[in-house]
């Protein structure tokens, strides 16, 4: 059985979707306006997305002299979890097991729809301050073991599923032009808060497991767990689920090296 501590929440909602596709469109539809600028597109990578195994670009479009419109979309190779991320019961007093032999992202996407106030004027140029929502999607997995006593049989079985996770967030930072072409964006500092949900599945012959004693764990694994919603464990003859969510902050910061045209 694999007990995750994910900062991961509630389902996105297909009207949540809906208002995410709109502020796109929004932004898109404002492309037009922009004014008589030289370059005013801008496309750039984020080198802080490394760090994370995760490829990351960004486009803006300068709107006026003051204001801009980007579309930030990155991608999560496969890399190993922390330990810290998730919780193991190893071992009870009835000689039962659950254990986590490992956990990884299977890889997953964020699509980020942002709009700058720039304060100098120039266009995409000085200190600026932005308000933006993030998507992300991942795949996860894990292999597991588990035994229900000091008599039964240890069972290993592939748990898989996904992390979604709905943010709204305010960022500062500052562009800087690098001679005629580049550009070196800093996210000095990004606050956001929003929704999570993990969702795990786990196929396998449960038939001599004990399905009560499962969700029994499930539950004392996570009752110490603050602010954790919509908890939901369960066993057929065939699967093993786990699903829950809880809402958290997060910080967002980049350094991007960009080029104009």
């Amino acid at each position: 059985m694999v007990i995750f501590i994910f900062e991961v929440k509630y389902p996105i909602s297909s009207l949540i979707m809906k208002k995410l596709l709109s502020f796109i469109i929004l932004l898109l539809t404002l492309v037009p306006l922009v004014a008589q600028q030289e370059k005013p597109n801008t496309v750039k990578l984020n080198f802080y997305g490394f760090l994370f195994r995760t490829v990351s670009l960004q486009y803006e479009r300068t709107l006026n002299d003051n204001s801009a419109a980007l579309v930030h979309f990155g991608y999560t190779l496969p890399r190993s979890l922390p330990k810290s991320l998730f919780s193991i019961d190893t071992l009870t007093n009835n000689g039962s097991i659950n254990q986590v032999s490992s956990a990884k992202f299977t890889g997953g996407i964020q699509i980020t729809p942002e709009y700058r106030y720039y304060f100098k004027g120039e266009g995409n140029k000085g200190f600026y301050l932005g308000a933006y929502l993030r998507y992300a999607n991942y795949g996860i997995s894990a292999l597991a073991l588990h035994r229900d006593d000091s008599f039964s049989m240890t069972k290993t079985y592939q748990y898989t599923g996904t992390w979604k996770s709905m943010n709204i967030g305010l960022i500062m930072g500052n562009q800087w032009q690098l001679g005629e072409n580049l550009t070196l964006d800093w996210w000095i500092l990004g606050l956001q808060f929003g929704t999570n949900k993990i969702s795990m599945t786990a196929a396998g012959d449960f038939s001599s497991t004990n399905k009560s004693e499962y969700i029994a764990d499930v539950t004392a694994n996570f009752k110490d767990t603050k602010f954790l919603g919509g908890l939901e464990a369960g066993m057929t003859n065939t699967e093993a689920t786990l699903k829950f969510g809880f809402p958290s902050p997060g910080l967002r910061t980049g350094l991007c090296l960009g080029f104009r045209f």
